[in-house]
Parts: C-alpha cells; structure tokens; sequence
C-alpha cells in the first residue's frame, strides 16, 4: 500500500511538473497585438456679442410723412444699436446681419409702410441680397466688450404709411473670420 501511494505521488508529480511546463511553453509562445491611437483636438477661435433684443424707435409722427415718397429715410428718427463682441483666438471678426423681410437694400417691416436702414461708421450696411456683412480688426486677439455702433434709420416703405406699429426682424450673428 505504500508503495502504491508512492506511485500515486510520482504520477500526480510528474503530471503537475507536465503541466507546468505546458503552460510555460504556452504563455512564451501566445501571439501579442499592439495598435497606436493618435489623439486630435482642434483649438478655434470663438466669438460672442451683446446686444439689445428689441430697440424701440422714436414715435413717427404721420404728418412727418407727408409728401414724402418711397425710399425717403427720415434721419430725425434714428436710433442706435449698440453690439458689444467678446472674441478669443482672433483679432479679426465679422457681424452677419440678416433680415427677415427684405425691404430694398434695408429691414423690410410686416405692414411695407416703412423700412429700417442700416449704418455703420456713417455707411450704409445694403441688405439687398439678403444679408450683409460687417467686419471688424481688433489690435489683441483676445478681447471684451469692443463695441459697434449700429445707426437704424426709418424709411419710407412701397406701401402708403397708415398709423399703428410696424415691426421688423433682424437676424445678427458673430464669427471669427
């Protein structure tokens, strides 16, 4: 019986010792792969702005219309629009201005009785294809609050001015260009 048990432990031994062996010459012989990932990320410069949601113009009295004809701008009632751009990465950007109803080469209102015009450093800013653009040059390409002075001016529309409100919608966006 002994002698049994010490066969029992030299089989159960030179198994193990097998084994080991086996998953040695395994483990020196399992195929590797490696793969290089290259990381991008792209830096740009950005741009936002300031400005008044809705810019309420002088009352237009009806006599001042009078005898005046279509096109006419009626400079007594302007009114400012002041834009305020904030730009990182960039000393260059442009202002889109893009209205809703085209009115001429200027902001066309839902009733045709008048228009808005645009101006900016005493040019006007001609809305006739659609939209128009604007550009700026600032010294640093890293500022804040750098303004721009939109002057609107009424003018008189294609359709004979009745009294009541006439109201316009003007689109304005910001990009570094």
């Amino acid at each position: 019986m002994n002698r049994l048990k010490e066969r029992l432990k030299i089989i159960v031994l030179r198994s193990s010792l097998l084994l080991v062996f086996t998953l040695a010459t395994a483990l020196t012989h399992a195929a590797g792969h490696s793969a290089n990932m290259t990381l991008m990320v792209s830096v740009v410069a950005d741009c936002s702005f300031d400005m008044a949601s809705t810019l309420t113009m002088p009352d237009l009295p009806m006599g001042k219309l009078s005898g005046r004809g279509a096109g006419d701008k009626l400079a007594d009632y302007k009114s400012t629009l002041l834009l305020k751009a904030s730009c990182n990465g960039t000393q260059k950007y442009k202002y889109t201005f893009s209205p809703a109803i085209k009115g001429g080469s200027c902001i066309g209102t839902d009733t045709g009785h008048l228009n808005y015009c645009l101006s900016i450093d005493n040019t006007d800013v001609d809305l006739s294809a659609g939209s128009a653009v604007y550009e700026v040059t600032q010294a640093s390409d890293r500022f804040d609050d750098a303004e721009t002075l939109v002057t609107v001016i009424p003018q008189v529309g294609e359709v004979s001015p009745k009294p009541g409100t006439n109201t316009a919608v003007l689109t304005v966006t910001i990009e570094p260009s």
